[in-house]
């Protein structure tokens, strides 16, 4: 997933406070794991959700790699109904695996709980190539689609028991978020890259969402997806010239009655709404 701008992620912290102080206990009994948190980059998105499902009291399981400072973001997410958060540490092979990954957090989990009420599928970042589309290496599309499309697809599968023991289950999917220094000078080619990337893990769990969501709907599991909009840079708000007014996240509601795009909601006023929207299927 891409990070959020520095406006929004301010006006995220605002609402995650103001809304946490009205309903503490909103979410108490409730179980949410977000998965590849990395604690060492600021405003990332699953940490702010991490942190927006704490804060109405559900118990959050965070994992992430092993350099993902958790231990700090698991320090730093608050208690109001006494609940207590759980750490999943991957190894360095399994946090790049995604099939062995998934069966990994499977085991831990079997540790730790026995449902889960909400999963938050992040995939992480990715190093953006360099390079235009002729140049685009068939690997990293290849990698891309893997990240966004088989891993959730198969941590879907390892834990749908536990979802099925969750309460009205939802399953968010995110796309990757895209990670390079930027200069002036490869603005140009650069942008051309994280576009594609930015494409790629859209589009593709966006499909994927919409398969998921006309077949787990008999379980009374529902699901959803988080677009980043046109393109986020971690380093920069603005990937492409002109088009700063396009660079909003939505969050994309794949109800199993529509083969289309079904409702759009701005990530911003999604911290403003009752959270619970995303433990009630649709």
């Amino acid at each position: 997933m891409f990070s959020l701008s520095p406006c929004a992620f301010r006006l995220a912290r605002s609402a995650v406070r103001r809304y946490s102080t009205e309903h503490p206990s909103l979410l108490a009994n409730r179980t949410c794991l977000v998965t590849n948190c990395d604690n060492t980059r600021n405003r990332y998105l699953p940490n702010q959700i991490a942190q927006a499902y704490a804060s109405h009291g559900a118990r959050v399981l965070v994992e992430g790699g092993p350099n993902s400072d958790l231990n700090s973001l698991i320090s730093s997410l608050p208690t109001p109904t006494g609940q207590k958060h759980d750490l999943l540490i991957s190894s360095e092979k399994d946090h790049g695996d995604p099939i062995g990954g998934p069966q990994s957090i499977k085991e831990k989990l079997a540790n730790i709980t026995d449902s889960i009420d909400v999963l938050v599928n992040n995939p992480g970042t990715v190093d953006v190539p360099p390079v235009g589309f002729d140049q685009y290496p068939v690997e990293e599309f290849d990698r891309i689609v893997r990240l966004n499309l088989t891993a959730p697809f198969a941590l879907v599968k390892e834990i749908i028991p536990l979802l099925e023991k969750g309460q009205a289950a939802n399953i968010i999917l995110t796309s990757t978020e895209v990670d390079y220094p930027h200069t002036e000078e490869d603005e140009t080619v650069k942008v051309g890259g994280a576009y594609y990337v930015s494409q790629f893990s859209f589009r593709a769990s966006h499909m994927l969402a919409k398969l998921l969501a006309l077949e787990l709907h008999g379980r009374k599991i529902s699901v959803n997806t988080i677009d980043p909009g046109r393109v986020f840079l971690f380093k920069t708000p603005i990937a492409i010239p002109g088009d700063s007014d396009r660079t909003v996240p939505y969050v994309w509601l794949a109800r199993p009655n529509t083969q289309l795009t079904g409702d759009q909601i701005d990530v911003k006023d999604w911290f403003k709404r009752d959270p619970s929207m995303f433990t009630k299927g649709y």
